[in-house]
């Protein structure tokens, strides 16, 4: 089944960020589909966009500091805002995921949107053994499965090891929490950013991580 996008338009600040995100009812039904014969199928998660995205997209319009001029990557990117907010003002930015289907949709925007300084790459944090090197590190919602917490927290202390800033959002779930208090000790600086959707105000703690 061929995947259809539509052109989604954030605004940021004052900025208007422009995303190609999959059709959200056809994702499912290619999910439920391959889900009959592989019962081991993960559901599309990156194919939405998570208010952890919006939130960390809005604390860096916030705090710009931390991405003006820098290299920037980000892990788990999805449909990449928090990434395509910063390439209006990083140096360079790196959007990964672990699908090429994902590097895809990342690639659509970025044509679309016209960035010179913008690339993308497969990478899975499950598999990340000698981490890139980069100023900053950009991360939304992807402690959600306690299973993963032990690889997740490894490969932010080798990027932290190596100097880099780990910029961290994620929605107050209390496994969230328990996530979180594994890295108290590297936390730099936190705030809680509310982003509005329809069916209410969601808040979104980002933390600031390093040596």
């Amino acid at each position: 089944m061929a995947i259809r996008f539509s052109l989604e338009h954030q605004k940021i600040g004052d900025k208007t960020i422009s995303l190609y995100i999959p059709d959200p009812i056809l994702m499912r039904e290619e999910y439920l589909s391959k889900k009959k014969s592989d019962p081991g199928t993960d559901f599309p998660y990156w194919s939405q966009l998570w208010p952890a995205a919006t939130g960390l997209s809005i604390f860096l319009d916030k705090h710009p500091n931390y991405i003006k001029d820098k290299k920037v990557l980000e892990i788990g990117a999805g449909v990449g805002l928090p990434s395509f907010y910063a390439a209006s003002i990083a140096k360079e930015v790196i959007a990964t995921d672990y699908l090429p289907v994902i590097v895809e949709c990342l690639q659509a925007s970025a044509h679309y949107n016209k960035l010179s300084n913008f690339s993308t790459s497969l990478l899975d944090w499950n598999s990340i053994s000698t981490v890139p090197v980069t100023d900053v590190l950009l991360i939304s919602d992807i402690n959600y499965d306690p299973l993963s917490f032990d690889i997740i927290q490894e490969v932010i202390e080798k990027f932290i090891d190596q100097g880099t800033i780990v910029l961290l959002a994620t929605p107050q779930r209390l496994m969230a929490k328990y996530f979180l208090n594994r890295l108290e000790d590297k936390c730099i600086y936190k705030e809680v950013v509310v982003v509005e959707k329809e069916n209410g105000e969601v808040p979104i703690s980002v933390w600031v991580l390093g040596n």
